[in-house]
């Protein structure tokens, strides 16, 4: 597990994730986002940039990116440092 096991954390990175992507609050983690690869790009950017990561190119799956809770996943595993 990294070091996000603290709800407060994670609650704290699915708002992120949400606002920089321009979604609701109360929209649901699990729903499709919708994104196309035109739209992708920004959002990516605009993630990276809020979250202080890069992406790998290995990582630029839009299914990666179909769901916030996907996204947090993605971030929360590949992302954050878990003591390395």
């Amino acid at each position: 597990m990294g070091n996000i096991t603290n709800l407060d954390q994670h609650q704290e990175l699915i708002q992120t994730i949400k606002e920089v992507m321009n979604i609701p609050p109360d929209y649901p983690l699990d729903k499709e986002i919708g994104l196309d690869s035109l739209n992708s790009i920004s959002a990516i950017v605009r993630l990276e940039e809020a979250l202080g990561i890069n992406f790998k190119n290995s990582d630029m799956d839009l299914r990666l990116f179909s769901t916030v809770e996907n996204i947090a996943t993605l971030v929360v595993e590949n992302y954050l440092d878990h003591g390395r």
